[in-house]
């Protein structure tokens, strides 16, 4: 449930209410107590006729009265005539719900052509218009007696409502249904601009470039999309901004940094010199690739670059590189920021185990690259730790080997950047694999 959009999780609610007020309809109709079902009347209450007809066979006449009077109740009403009423059996379906009420009384013992089913009104007068034959009547039960009398039952229920159950279930069921895709229709109408919203966050975040969203749908649902669509410029104009400080600043500090390696390269030749010379070296290498993290994420996303291409270019260049080839494989990274991905794992590679061992496979999607290195490996819980700016393992990955703790961050910036990941396992024999999912280009 947790993984299902908001939409969906709002058709799931309204569907389970039909359902459930489906379910409680159809148990009130079949739960209730007074002999009927939805095809005429139940085995207990057909016993009941018959044992009333052989009780009237053979009551003499002074004993009917007090008989009636003690049979007479709330359930149904009971009297003996000398002429049969005129037979009403009110229509196609409330024919078929007669002929199956006699039936059942026939089943219990009693001879068939003695009995006579009607539906007759409930006293409310005949009505106007089609549905005066069909609805408002109840059954009426006429038992031929062997003294030539006849018994007629009157049960108080409406049997309308059982022999249109089913029809009635069924339209409400319809009903339901229509209800159902209306319900689903109205909510992906008002979900519809939050998932556009989703869809534009997602598109700014991989881009940093703002695109203004049409207020929809409901008022606190624009509220919201007005004020991302603020958000989004004032995050563009402090990216801007941070760009020319950036950049103002790699400016000067290049400056500095030249004029004072020109003034040791005055100085007479000494270690200290030498010494100087080499901070100074190191000092600029640290301003450049602190500038270059604090700049990634001013750059867009997207290029196309041949990652068996660019390793075979490496390869020529660094004999500690083991990589046996591949067929070309674009992915959807510029050339630039593929080379210094791979630049950074395989250096740290070499700088650790002394050589760097790639491979590369693909799937339908994604240009899967590792990075293998028979170096000391990476502790389980600072697997995370070492893509964060500025982290160094200390021990094994020690500052012995020098760096300034950027080089992780650089490529997870620049591998999330262009829709990837990078993770880090334990090779089999000892060291390292770092494992870079790239999607392919289209």
């Amino acid at each position: 449930m947790r993984r299902l959009p908001l939409s969906l999780r709002l058709v799931l609610i309204v569907a389970g209410a039909i359902f459930l007020l489906q379910i409680a309809a159809f148990a009130v109709q079949v739960t209730r107590d007074d002999g009927f079902t939805l095809g005429g009347i139940r085995p207990s209450f057909a016993r009941q006729v018959v044992s009333l007809a052989r009780l009237f066979d053979h009551l003499p006449p002074l004993r009917r009265a007090l008989a009636l009077e003690l049979l007479n109740n709330a359930r149904f009403d009971v009297v003996v005539l000398d002429n049969p009423p005129a037979p009403d059996p009110g229509g196609l379906l409330l024919g078929w719900s007669a002929r199956v009420t006699a039936d059942r009384i026939a089943a219990e013992g009693l001879d068939r052509d003695r009995i006579e089913v009607s539906n007759v009104r409930s006293g409310r007068g005949e009505g106007e218009g089609p549905l005066a034959r069909m609805v408002g009547r109840h059954l009426r039960i006429t038992v031929a007696l062997q003294n030539g009398a006849y018994l007629v039952i009157n049960p108080a229920s409406e049997v309308d409502s059982y022999v249109y159950g089913g029809i009635l279930g069924a339209v409400a069921a319809l009903v339901g249904l229509l209800i159902l895709v209306l319900a689903v229709i109205l909510v992906f109408r008002e979900t519809r601009p939050l998932a556009a919203l989703t869809a534009n966050v997602e598109a700014f975040a991989r881009t940093a470039s703002p695109r203004e969203l049409e207020p929809r749908g409901a008022s606190d649902l624009r509220s919201l999309i007005g004020a991302t669509n603020a958000m989004q410029h004032q995050i563009a104009a402090l990216i801007r901004n941070r760009a020319l400080i950036l950049a103002g600043m790699s400016h000067d500090l290049r400056t500095q940094v030249t004029k004072l390696r020109l003034r040791l390269e005055l100085l007479p030749s000494s270690p200290g010199r030498e010494q100087a010379v080499a901070d100074i070296e190191a000092m600029q290498a640290m301003v450049e690739q602190a500038l270059e993290f604090a700049s990634i994420a001013d750059r867009l996303g997207g290029g196309r670059a041949d990652v068996a291409g660019t390793l075979d270019r490496m390869r020529a260049d660094l004999p500690e590189l083991g990589w046996s080839g591949h067929a070309p494989l674009a992915v959807a990274i510029g050339e630039p920021a593929l080379r210094r991905v791979l630049d950074n794992l395989i250096g740290n590679a070499i700088a650790y185990g002394r050589r760097a061992d790639v491979n590369l496979t693909a799937t339908a999607t994604q240009a899967r690259i590792e990075v293998a290195d028979r170096g000391p490996g990476v502790p389980l819980a600072e697997r995370e730790l070492i893509f964060e700016p500025f982290y160094r393992i200390e021990g094994s990955r020690s500052r012995t080997h020098g760096g300034t703790g950027l080089g992780l961050a650089i490529v997870r910036q620049l591998v999330d950047r262009h829709g990837g990941r990078i993770t880090v396992s334990d090779r089999p024999g000892g060291g390292a694999v770092f494992t870079v999912w790239l999607p392919l280009a289209i």
